[in-house]
């Protein structure tokens, strides 16, 4: 009895041990349960308000809306009943206006009916057609004083211009036939007159700096910078940093104005005699020499031949409406000349042996900047095998680069040419270039003052003649 009574004990107790632990486990699956409801019960409750904000809100702004068109309504009624006589005067005023527009139209149409067509073409023509066509390219025109003050208002207001640069301007810029030579000796002696007009200031180089950019502003404006104001513009600006302050600024300014003076002596007066000399010295009997355009040094060489007693015979070709070359044709005395447009250079280019031209300047891609007409001439050279000397100083070598007469170039106003009569001409534009560019492939030799070369090794050479011969020039 015993053993029947202990064996039912033992499995009765663990059954109970069991039993609180499942509960427990009951518990906290209930309390989860009751958390995630609660946070969704949350969760809803939130987005129900914030629909009923949503709702709200696009309530208020079409009752809002629905007010404004109201107020709307009553003011146009308002409107209606206060002024229902001044609506009734305005509509005949309204009907006359028409009625006259298309009695206006209809008279217009009759006159333009009743006209010719090239009237008609005529008035359509601009005068500034070729304006829209080449835009970029400035208009030689003449220009009076009040217009340069102008220009130079609108580049610095707080500096005033110079009178010795206005009549620079006035007397340099729009004559066509000075020579270049004479308008850089113009132009240093201008920037010489200006330094020397500054007042003696511890920063001086700054202020003739200042006024040099100033000027060139204004000038840049007016016309085209040639190579040779390019090139001197770049030796004063070289000597600025070059030439020590320390000594005073009444010293430096004395030596800045030495330097210019003998950079004009020597650079372009000695180089011109010299090079005069050396093309004299070269013309031998019997020769045919043709040139273009007016170019002192060539008309010295021609001067010095002569003296050596040298019997040759000279082909001036010019180009109307300029004229350039005429003015060479009335200093010449005692020399066997012939002038001949530009037309003709095919006809008399058989009997030539030389062809000399002064270029305004030398690139550095070989091409030369010439004047207008010089690319057809030497082609036309070219073509009968005959050599094509350029002569030019070294001071009008600069480092550019041009390859059409569209780039860089200028057009001559029709009030500056004389010989070309415009009145009597309807319905044409008058369109003349300044300059132009020879390719290196038409010319044979350029002569300098350090010697003469290819034109195919200037760009080789020009490092030299802008860095060890120009730009570090000194006294």
């Amino acid at each position: 009895m015993t053993e029947t009574e202990v064996k039912p004990t033992e499995p009765v107790q663990e059954g109970q041990a069991k039993q609180p632990q499942n509960n427990q486990k009951q518990q906290k699956g209930q309390q989860k349960q009751q958390k995630e409801q609660k946070e969704q019960g949350q969760q809803n409750q939130q987005k129900g308000q914030q629909k009923q904000q949503k709702e709200q809100g696009q309530q208020n702004q079409q009752k809002g809306q629905q007010k404004q068109q109201n107020q709307k309504d009553q003011n146009k009624k308002q409107q209606k009943q206060q002024n229902p006589d001044q609506q009734q005067k305005q509509k005949p005023q309204n009907q006359k206006q028409q009625q006259n527009s298309k009695q206006a139209n209809q008279q217009q149409g009759k006159a333009s009916d009743s006209q010719p067509k090239e009237a008609e073409i005529v008035v359509q023509k601009d005068k500034t057609a070729i304006e829209q066509l080449f835009p970029h390219i400035p208009c030689v025109a003449p220009i009076s004083s009040q217009e340069i003050l102008s220009i130079a208002e609108k580049a610095n207001p707080n500096m005033q211009v110079h009178p010795s640069f206005i009549k620079f301007i006035l007397t340099t810029c729009y004559d066509l036939t000075i020579d270049e030579n004479e308008k850089c000796r113009k132009f240093l002696k201008t920037i010489s007159e200006m330094v020397d007009d500054l007042p003696v200031e511890p920063r001086i180089n700054q202020s003739i700096l200042d006024i040099i950019k100033f000027s060139m502003k204004i000038l840049t404006q007016i016309r085209v910078t040639t190579p040779g104001i390019s090139n001197c513009v770049r030796f004063i600006k070289s000597q600025l940093t070059l030439l020590s302050i320390q000594d005073g600024a009444k010293k430096f300014k004395e030596d800045l104005l030495d330097v210019i003076e003998a950079f004009s002596a020597e650079r372009i007066d000695e180089s011109a005699n010299k090079l005069s000399k050396i093309i004299g010295e070269n013309i031998s009997n019997d020769d045919i020499i043709l040139t273009y355009g007016y170019s002192p040094i060539i008309f010295n060489a021609f001067k010095t031949a002569r003296e050596l007693q040298k019997s040759f015979k000279v082909i001036i070709l010019d180009n109307s409406p300029i004229s350039k070359s005429r003015s060479m044709i009335e200093e010449v005395d005692g020399l066997d000349v012939r002038y001949v447009l530009v037309s003709g250079v095919s006809y008399i280019m058989p009997e030539v042996k030389k062809v000399w031209i002064e270029p305004c300047g030398i690139l550095s891609n070989n091409a030369a900047l010439t004047t207008a007409g010089t690319a057809m001439i030497s082609m036309v050279a070219h073509d009968f095998n005959i050599p094509v000397v350029f002569v030019c100083p070294c001071y009008r070598f600069v480092p550019d680069v041009r390859v059409d007469s569209l780039s860089k170039n200028e057009r001559v106003d029709s009030k500056l040419v004389k010989s070309f009569n415009q009145e009597k001409v309807e319905g044409v534009e008058f369109f003349s270039l300044c300059y132009d560019i020879t390719p290196a492939e038409f010319v044979n030799t350029v002569i300098y003052e350090i010697g003469n070369n290819p034109v195919n090794s200037i760009s080789t050479n020009m490092v030299f003649i802008q860095d060890q011969y120009v730009l570090s020039y000194r006294k």
